[in-house]
């Protein structure tokens, strides 16, 4: 005989294997950023471009989800990255997509969806001060993302008191897309472009123990060798020539910074793609048809 009590008796027993079956379960992440350019560094290349320039720099990241049911993990730098990103154990980490609200919410949404609808874009934007306090826990350069499919990232930045006029922004490339050679097609020496009487180099690695080396004028002359570790960052701080080369020993990213130098209005940031990734043909993107329509 069916006896309904006999089945609502069952259903915690169910409810906690459900439980334990989702915390012995972990997410198969296939793509995973490091947010490139520490605050604290894009302040000592905006001073080298124009001194007296404010230390106090509002950021911005960007995710946009382009798969549905995709979750994604948000590790913050400042309490040390987790071992395993897809087994969290920080209290600071963040899982969004999963529907549990108890381990976080994206900015923007009341509570934490189950899916998240493709084409949103979570904006993560806050003031990051210098010298940085690593108690507070802030979104800012350093921080690992990782999901469960691919994601589109950007990061900007620009001193608070200046405004977006002195901004810079770059799209970050995937672990993936990390490289261990590249060259710089802009220097200082280039004479003729009041944008370059500044050029530096950040260059951030995403492996312990990554030997890295940067021949500034990409002669072999004037190399620095260093070792980063997992997130760590090292700012060329101007100097930088036409054909200057980064070689490492594991994948990193590299970004250019370039600049004006006397002014708080003329800058540029620019995602360096590693030579393994160069090609003989490219495709941009039309803005407007022939017809006027996009």
């Amino acid at each position: 005989m069916f006896k309904p009590k006999r089945c609502l008796d069952a259903l915690p027993v169910a409810l906690i294997a459900l439980l334990i079956g989702r915390a012995l379960y972990a997410d198969n992440l296939v793509q995973d950023f490091y947010i490139p350019m520490p605050e604290a560094q894009i302040y000592q290349a905006n001073s080298a471009i124009i001194s007296g320039t404010d230390s106090n720099m509002l950021t911005t990241i960007s995710i946009m989800v382009t798969t549905p049911g995709t979750r994604i993990y948000y590790d913050q730098w400042e309490d040390g990255y987790e071992v395993s990103l897809a087994n969290p154990s920080q209290s600071t980490t963040r899982i969004w997509g999963d529907g549990n609200d108890a381990n976080g919410i994206p900015p923007g949404f009341t509570h934490d969806p189950a899916v998240i609808p493709v084409g949103t874009v979570i904006t993560l934007t806050n003031s990051v001060s210098y010298p940085r306090n690593p108690a507070s826990i802030l979104w800012d350069g350093g921080d690992h993302i990782a999901a469960t499919a691919p994601l589109m990232v950007t990061r900007a930045a620009w001193p608070v008191k200046t405004g977006p006029v002195f901004a810079g922004a770059a799209s970050l490339l995937p672990t993936s897309d990390y490289g261990t050679n590249f060259i710089s097609p802009l220097g200082q020496d280039i004479t003729n472009n009041n944008l370059t009487k500044y050029v530096g180099i950040f260059v951030m690695a995403a492996q312990n123990n990554t030997l890295v080396t940067i021949d500034t004028n990409g002669t072999g002359a004037n190399l620095i060798n260093l070792v980063l570790n997992q997130g760590q960052s090292y700012l060329v701080n101007g100097g930088l020539k036409k054909g200057a080369r980064v070689t490492s020993s594991q994948p990193v990213q590299a970004d250019l910074i370039i600049g004006h130098v006397g002014t708080a209005y003329a800058s540029d940031w620019f995602t360096l793609y590693p030579v393994s990734k160069w090609a003989s043909a490219y495709n941009t993107a039309v803005g407007s048809a022939a017809n006027g329509h996009g």
